[in-house]
């Protein structure tokens, strides 16, 4: 973000969406929280993805474990640890890599039927 930080936390829930004509199994977005307000409002007007505002710092590394937090004004409202960390190798990052490129990830946006009028 044009040189300063930029820091999100999400919650993803697996999903699977059964239409008409379309059937989809990925991951839906029940918030994002995020500490920059310019992405917020192009993602949530744009993708349909419910985005928040929240302070959300850096991670940080105790022992083998990262931990993170998002609040807003002084109350926090999620954190989180990955314990025993360890580096991936080569061939683990690729497939990392390819599972993201081949997932899904649902949003909700909501197009009205009529436009309403004043």
């Amino acid at each position: 973000m044009a040189g300063g930080d930029y820091n999100i936390v999400g919650v993803n829930l697996a999903a699977v969406f059964n239409g008409k004509k379309d059937h989809v199994i990925g991951l839906y977005t029940a918030v994002l929280w995020e500490n920059d307000t310019f992405p917020i409002l192009i993602g949530r007007e744009l993708l349909g993805a419910p985005k928040l505002y929240a302070e959300v710092p850096d991670p940080w590394f105790e022992g083998n474990n990262w931990r993170f937090y998002c609040s807003e004004y002084g109350t926090k409202l999620i954190e989180g640890e990955i314990r025993n960390a360890t580096l991936a190798d080569d061939a683990v990052c690729r497939r990392i890599e390819q599972e993201a490129r081949n997932g899904r990830w649902m949003c909700w946006k909501y197009y009205p039927r009529e436009i309403p009028t004043c």
